[in-house]
């Protein structure tokens, strides 16, 4: 089964540590102009004596060890007064270009060993999920919204080959009636895709290894002795 949103709470992190890697590397060569992180923000301009790339830098480039090491995370941790933060929450999802059964028959059976096969329901989903950012820092927010954006076009094709399909990006402020309090400024980027989900039978069937059929020809009394085929 497909969880998209641990799909994309995973991929996000891992690629925020690609981005602490590339940029540690290139740092320690005195390079750190061609790293990711720099050519991304350099030339962002958020507000008059705001510089993007430093805080950029203050915000995500830590250790496992650092308590404010940002997480992508499945809620709103409610005991941490860690900000920024980015969690994923599920807008709504429905269900889109189904056939008119449960689609048993729209994929191939799996062999089970030598002598079971399992079938398959099939469904197909249109969801919205949403990357929340939240901090008490609305220019931190902002810059986090924008990192995660590029993030996200950059790496379109993973969240394709996992099989999260179609996606299409939007997103705005928010206000959530949530835990979240009132001083923490919200955006959310909108991640709206396709995705199949599919869920083996409870029981697996039988493998059919022999035939056996008689006849009976017209006027005859008796059916002919059974024949059997593999």
């Amino acid at each position: 089964m497909i969880l998209p949103d641990f799909v994309i709470i995973r991929v996000l992190n891992n690629v925020l540590d690609l981005i602490r890697t590339d940029y540690r590397t290139l740092s320690a060569a005195n390079k750190v102009q061609e790293s990711f992180l720099y050519r991304i923000t350099y030339d962002m301009m958020i507000e008059d004596r705001y510089e993007p790339f430093p805080a950029a830098v203050k915000m995500l480039i830590n250790t496992d060890q650092d308590p404010k090491k940002l997480l992508v995370r499945s809620a709103y941790d409610t005991n941490t007064n860690r900000t920024p933060f980015v969690f994923v929450a599920l807008g709504e999802e429905h269900e889109s270009n189904n056939s008119l059964t449960q689609g048993i028959a729209d994929n191939p059976y799996q062999m089970v060993g030598e002598d079971k096969y399992k079938k398959f329901y099939q469904r197909r989903f249109a969801a919205n999920y949403q990357v929340v950012i939240g901090g008490e820092n609305k220019n931190e927010v902002v810059l986090l919204y924008h990192i995660i954006k590029a993030i996200v076009i950059h790496y379109y094709t993973v969240f394709y080959f996992e099989r999260l399909e179609m996606m299409k990006i939007s997103g705005g402020d928010v206000r959530m009636n949530t835990a979240v309090p009132d001083k923490i400024f919200l955006q959310t980027i909108i991640l709206s895709f396709e995705y199949e989900q599919k869920i083996p039978f409870l029981v697996n069937d039988d493998i059919v290894k022999e035939l056996s059929f008689s006849n009976k020809p017209e006027g005859a009394d008796n059916f002919s002795p059974p024949v059997s085929t593999e």
